[in-house]
């Protein structure tokens, strides 16, 4: 971990899972649209070059017919632990999509049995008691500040976002030191001090941290010398606002 032991460089692999059958459609879509270089290949998976890291394709279902621990580490089943890096909008979302299989908001009914909304004829005010179905993982949310996660949320979405994941019983953690990942999992430890060490044995981690905006064809255009505006993330990625992002883009369109 070259950025030292409190922060993370990077991501070495990235895992994609698609179903049987679709696998010429991804080797089109990642080699002929994306052009990515392939590195390595063999019966249920693919793997590509993408700067330092490597992005892997597996096919889920031909993971499962496989022997040994590998073949527990699909994107179903159980026994999944799953922990994510950073706990800013994205970090949240990610989380929320971690712990469900499918999203209530789709179905009237599921989303009423989430929230706990009863007929009103029935219970006072419409209150009934929450029903969230349980997460098919346990996950992990963490970051470095001390601060309240999800304190930067939105004022009138954010309370939705952290009620999500308490009902799913993700497990948030702040002022955490990344220290190093083995076979255990990834250990931490918390505060300047680095203290009250604890390894959290998941298989899966996932990077939702150091946001930087990707501004290839903006520079691409302002080489040809045509006006480039900049607005969002495209300007400044950290923080990513979308409250920020709304306003430089209408103050852009009335001053054109």
């Amino acid at each position: 971990m070259p950025g030292g032991p409190s922060g993370f460089d990077g991501v070495l692999e990235t895992a994609l899972y698609h179903d049987a059958g679709e696998r010429d459609a991804m080797e089109r879509f990642y080699e002929d649209t994306l052009a990515l270089r392939r590195v390595s290949s063999w019966p249920d998976g693919i793997a590509y070059r993408i700067g330092d890291g490597v992005l892997l394709l597996f096919d889920r279902d031909g993971l499962e017919q496989r022997g040994g621990p590998i073949s527990q580490h699909g994107s179903t089943g159980p026994g999944h632990a799953c922990l994510v890096v950073g706990a800013g909008g994205i970090g949240v979302d990610v989380s929320e999509f971690l712990t469900t299989e499918s999203s209530p908001a789709l179905d009237v009914d599921a989303w009423k049995a989430e929230w706990g909304v009863a007929d009103p004829t029935r219970f006072p005010g419409g209150l009934g008691v929450p029903r969230p179905e349980a997460s098919p993982r346990q996950v992990y949310l963490l970051q470095r500040k001390t601060g309240k996660i999800g304190a930067g949320l939105g004022k009138t979405t954010g309370w939705v976002h952290r009620a999500a994941l308490k009902n799913k019983q993700v497990e948030q953690l702040r002022g955490v030191n990344y220290e190093r990942i083995d076979d255990e999992g990834l250990h931490v430890t918390f505060g300047p001090k680095r203290e009250k060490p604890r390894v959290l044995a998941v298989d899966t981690v996932v990077i939702c941290a150091g946001q930087e905006p990707l501004r290839d064809l903006a520079d691409a255009l302002r080489r040809t010398g045509r006006p480039v505006h900049l607005v969002g993330g495209a300007d400044v990625a950290a923080e990513l606002d979308a409250k920020r992002a709304i306003d430089q883009a209408t103050r852009l369109a009335l001053a054109l």
